[in-house]
């Protein structure tokens, strides 16, 4: 969401903006593939990857496409827009595109046969995540591009023959990258000037989202659990059992927003009960996240909707 309006792309190749006070359809583009990652917003455009491997620029105040691009088809995530630059995975390449003319300005290939996961762009480095689960086996990298070169600056790798393989993208704070892997049993925290392993903890299940933090504490949601960790050590501080997630927490004014099976539930920070819950509609799990702004919050569900909640 930016400037009063709600970008959201759905699985029947349609993008929309609305009105984020009253859910009007402001204008409306269709793709050639289902839009399933979200859009990134910056310099007047909007920036999404449709599932064909097209990544589209609009205008972002009448829908007009200032240019497409056609990228390596296959799985696609959320591009990162940072100094004019889009970042942005398809498959198993990471491009680096001038944002105003969609020009490559450099691309790379992931190190294993598996696709690239979001990527975060922090003090002039690309963190990316990619991996491959076969069989019973599995290989995961984490590695660190120059955000201007494309140029290796550090990379970190595992394999084995059960455990990790890349998550759904990492998340960079405070000088620290935190990954989660999935199937997972592992939570990995580098230093991300250099990519030295900080801690590595256990966890229970696969890490179903990019992990959130706040205060010093890291919120993840894994396939069954919504857990807590020391950012700083890794220990595991707490954890509760749910009915799922698909989507990244979100956080804003010391509350908790998460979706839980086909629930979008708010939580006190460490507490055990849901402040309350809400239903959007729809059944299973939900598959997107919940963003907070300007006192409201807003998700996507499963009955083909979009639904917007005033906040207390």
């Amino acid at each position: 969401m930016a400037n009063g309006t709600v970008y959201i792309g759905s699985t029947d190749k349609r993008f929309d903006a609305l009105d984020a006070h009253t859910g009007t359809i402001k204008w409306r583009v269709v793709t050639g593939g289902s839009i399933s990652a979200s859009a990134a917003i910056a310099g007047g455009m909007v920036f999404v990857c449709s599932g064909d491997g097209v990544l589209h620029a609009f205008r972002s105040t009448d829908g007009t496409t200032v240019w497409s691009r056609r990228l390596t088809p296959g799985i696609v995530t959320s591009p990162a827009v940072v100094g004019g630059i889009v970042y942005q995975a398809a498959g198993t390449t990471l491009y680096a595109l001038n944002a105003k003319t969609g020009a490559v300005v450099w691309s790379v290939q992931a190190p294993d046969s598996g696709p690239f996961t979001t990527p975060a762009v922090n003090k002039g480095l690309v963190i990316i995540e990619s991996g491959v689960n076969w069989c019973c086996a599995f290989t995961l990298h984490v590695e660190a591009f120059n955000a201007t070169s494309g140029s290796l600056v550090w990379s970190f790798a595992t394999s084995g023959t059960n455990g990790e393989t890349a998550g759904i993208g990492p998340l960079v704070s405070g000088g620290v990258v935190y990954v989660g892997t999935g199937p997972s049993t592992q939570l990995i925290a580098f230093n991300a000037a250099n990519g030295a392993v900080l801690w590595v903890a256990p966890s229970r299940d696969q890490v179903s989202s990019i992990p959130t933090i706040s205060g010093g504490v890291l919120y993840v949601e894994e396939s069954s659990t919504l857990a807590w960790f020391d950012a700083a050590t890794g220990q595991n501080i707490s954890f509760i059992s749910g009915s799922g997630a698909n989507g990244s927490p979100a956080f804003a004014n010391n509350v908790l927003y998460t979706t839980e099976g086909s629930l979008v539930a708010a939580w006190t920070p460490g507490g055990f009960r849901p402040l309350w819950t809400a239903a959007p509609g729809g059944f299973g799990i939900l598959q997107s996240s919940p963003a907070v702004v300007d006192g409201m919050l807003f998700v996507g569900s499963n009955s083909n909707t979009v639904v917007a909640y005033g906040l207390p």
